[in-house]
């Protein structure tokens, strides 16, 4: 169907078990991609990852986006041995609703609490996280997740005794919405990963 993709990895699910982390972004114009969901392919040894694309009135229209994918079971049995080998963190916020809530352990990096702190905005803590990534630079990515279609993106981020990350959540027209998402933290001392902030668009 128009702006509804579908992803397979193939091998990348040698486990056949679930979890993992999904990216996406939209690479057009005037168009928002999203993921839908993702999780074991046909065969159980690929991955999968469904992606909805849309424009800023959150119409479907197809879109060309790029799609990252952690699947941390298919380089290793223990996902705190890849947190430690490659300082990488990840969470899926999927109870936009719920004042509080902890991220599901097979989606996520350690102990992750979720907090609504109002309409759209949510903090992510990685509990006891923080004191293995320095205080400044660092690189946070947010992704939308499901059917619906609010956008959104990272506020903030900040590292003490826990990494904290504050998210916002929109609707195509930019008015607060609660929304899914998913969040993925590369720390400043990450090996073999390159990582840059645009942060003046003028």
């Amino acid at each position: 169907s128009k702006g509804e993709y579908t992803i397979e990895f193939e091998g990348l699910n040698a486990a056949g078990e679930g979890g993992g982390h999904v990216q996406v972004s939209g690479f057009d114009h005037n168009r928002q991609c999203k993921v839908r969901r993702w999780g074991p392919g046909v065969q159980a040894a690929n991955f999968t990852a469904q992606v909805d694309c849309y424009n800023d009135v959150g119409e479907f229209r197809d879109s060309n986006f790029l799609v990252s994918v952690i699947h941390p079971q298919s380089i290793s049995a223990s996902v705190d041995h890849f947190f430690n080998t490659s300082g990488v963190l990840y969470a899926w916020a999927g109870s936009p609703f719920v004042a509080n809530h902890t991220a599901h352990p097979d989606f996520s990096t350690g102990n992750v609490d979720i907090s609504r702190t109002g309409v759209g905005m949510y903090q992510v803590n990685f509990l006891g996280r923080g004191s293995t990534i320095p205080t400044q630079g660092g690189h946070v990515q947010v992704s939308s997740y499901g059917p619906d279609f609010t956008k959104c993106s990272v506020l903030s981020w900040a590292s003490g005794e826990d990494f904290v990350a504050n998210v916002g959540c929109s609707d195509p027209s930019g008015n607060p919405l609660d929304g899914a998402f998913t969040i993925g933290v590369i720390p400043s001392h990450a090996s073999s990963v390159g990582f840059a902030w645009a942060n003046n668009p003028t």
